[in-house]
């Protein structure tokens, strides 16, 4: 056998061994696909390497979209390359376009609810790994930012008063609990930061609630996250604050010892 005859062979042997190899890293990076077989009543497939499974819809779920939502559609809300099923409200005109959401169980093949525990999901958008909720309730809009784990929507930010110049926010941690304070008024809710005050008097008193003095001071130039004003009585304005130093303290200051004031 010539030097280009043992050449070409030796690459037959290799692709002929590597093509197997291919295939099954494909079928293994490939994310199962999700179908809606039939809208009433509601039928979904899973296409999971090449096997098809029915997915289990309880009555319930059926019943509350059947009838109900005029929009079903997939969308992959996480970005794990599963697609998930969402089912839109038509508003009639209204500013508020609501959707409930569905997450495919791929441990038992059924369909469950997303829940989205800090309020609706309407007019949502998603932006890298958050999923958005905005939406108009009474006079003022809320903004609700999400990161979704498998089948859990996990809030991070909950923002009201959106375009009052000032905005409400909760900070949530993973245990659910949250830090509400104030923040810049922005479209984009990475850019509200927290409305920061520095202390202008030489030497602040500290209130446990205005008009309880505690025992402690914030000295000139200290800076604190400012959580809420309060300026319902006649006499003087307060601001409830958090100093975030070697220890962390909360507390209220009357409106003169800081900055911020000068503003309002």
């Amino acid at each position: 056998m010539s030097f280009h005859q043992k050449y070409f062979f030796g690459l037959m042997v290799f692709f002929m061994g590597v093509d197997p190899l291919c295939n099954i890293a494909l079928a293994i990076e490939t994310a199962p696909v999700v179908k809606v077989e039939s809208r009433s009543p509601l039928s979904v497939s899973l296409l999971e390497r090449g096997v098809k499974h029915n997915i289990s819809i309880s009555k319930k779920i059926n019943d509350e979209i059947e009838g109900v939502y005029t929009d079903l559609h997939l969308q992959d809300l996480n970005g794990d390359g599963v697609h998930e099923v969402v089912a839109t409200l038509e508003n009639h005109g209204g500013v508020n376009q609501c959707s409930k959401a569905y997450v495919v169980n791929l441990s038992d093949y059924s369909l469950d609810n997303l829940v989205f525990d800090s309020g609706p999901l309407c007019n949502y958008k998603i932006y890298h790994k958050y999923l958005i909720s905005s939406y108009r309730e009474g006079a003022i809009w809320r903004e609700d930012v999400y990161k979704i784990e498998g089948r859990t929507a996990q809030v991070v930010f909950a923002d009201s008063c959106i375009g009052c110049g000032e905005v409400v926010r909760r900070k949530y941690d993973l245990r659910g609990n949250y830090f509400q304070y104030l923040a810049r008024d922005s479209r984009d809710f990475e850019k509200r930061s927290p409305i920061l005050a520095i202390v202008s008097s030489m030497r602040a008193e500290v209130f446990s609630s205005p008009v309880v003095l505690s025992r402690k001071y914030l000295t000139r130039g200290d800076k604190v996250i400012v959580i809420q004003v309060d300026d319902s009585r006649s006499d003087i304005s307060w601001v409830k604050f958090r100093y975030e130093g070697e220890i962390i303290t909360d507390g209220w200051v009357k409106c003169d010892d800081i900055d911020y004031c000068n503003s309002l």
